[in-house]
């Protein structure tokens, strides 16, 4: 049977380390962040925010840190970018939501070919499995050998615009628990029957 197999990995981070605690002064927060800590386990995340300002620092995109990670993918694989015959990007936080637009952006970033397949996945934190079920699928009936699969998250955008409100209406639990950040995986088929992704399984409830 054709499985998807794993060939190369990539990520992408904004610099800026931003804390709890500075976070939650800037969102009016009145808990220490030692509360996220215990709850959650996160001590800090990495955000393209300026907090003193709420203006970008480094001037990044969802689908800028999504094309850099797509490009360390393909590099750690060492394949070329129109080898890619399917393209799907998972995110909630894309920068244009018309028609796909962000995918459709970025691939044209990444100089696939004309023909090759896209698709945007807006499923939060479960768009991976629907994603990886999809690609297993396009693998196993022969429709595509090489696929790019990239997650990427950018509330620094949101949390810019929104700041206000969050503070506001005390709607802050989303923007201090995720981070800006991005990683891709390209995978290929193989005829091996014990490499690859085996099975996916998830549920919706």
């Amino acid at each position: 049977m054709r499985r998807a197999t794993f060939i190369g990995t990539g990520v992408a981070l904004p610099t800026p380390e931003i804390g709890n605690n500075d976070l939650f002064r800037a969102l009016g927060i009145d808990k220490p962040g030692s509360w996220l800590t215990e709850r959650f386990g996160i001590e800090m995340r990495r955000l393209d925010l300026d907090l003193a300002t709420m203006q970008p620092v480094e001037g990044l995109s969802d689908t800028v840190l999504a094309e850099q990670a797509c490009r360390h993918a393909l590099d750690d694989a060492d394949a070329d970018p129109r080898e890619v015959d399917l393209l799907v990007h998972v995110t909630c936080t894309p920068d244009e939501v018309h028609f796909m637009a962000s995918v459709i952006a970025l691939k044209e970033r990444l100089g696939l070919r004309p023909d090759a397949m896209v698709d945007h996945v807006d499923s939060g934190c479960a768009g991976l499995a629907k994603a990886f079920t999809d690609v297993c699928a396009f693998v196993k009936a022969g429709r595509a050998r090489t696929v790019l699969v990239v997650a990427s998250n950018f509330p620094s955008a949101f949390i810019r615009v929104n700041a206000p409100m969050y503070v506001a209406q005390k709607i802050w639990l989303s923007p201090v628990v995720f981070g800006d950040g991005a990683g891709a995986v390209l995978l290929r088929a193989s005829d091996e029957s014990d490499r690859g992704i085996l099975d996916v399984f998830y549920e919706v409830d």
